[in-house]
């Protein structure tokens, strides 16, 4: 797994299990954060069909396939 900041992890999941995620999102800060592979596994995780309570995308999923190829 991408290490990525846990505490905007856990904010925005909280966010997307409650149904809460706004429209857009904009990830902001200087290069080399790891802004683009945590959009990425968030994209991945709202996408899959059998992601974990945490977030962790499945990765054998019709969906994870899809996101992957």
């Amino acid at each position: 797994m991408v290490q990525i900041n846990e505490q905007q992890w856990n904010l925005l999941w909280e966010r997307k299990q409650n149904h809460r995620l706004p429209h857009a999102l904009l990830l902001t800060g200087s290069a080399g954060l790891g802004k683009l592979e945590f959009a990425k596994q968030f994209s991945e995780a709202c996408l899959c069909e059998n992601v974990s309570v945490e977030g962790v995308p499945c990765k054998v999923c019709h969906s994870c396939s899809c996101f992957n190829a």
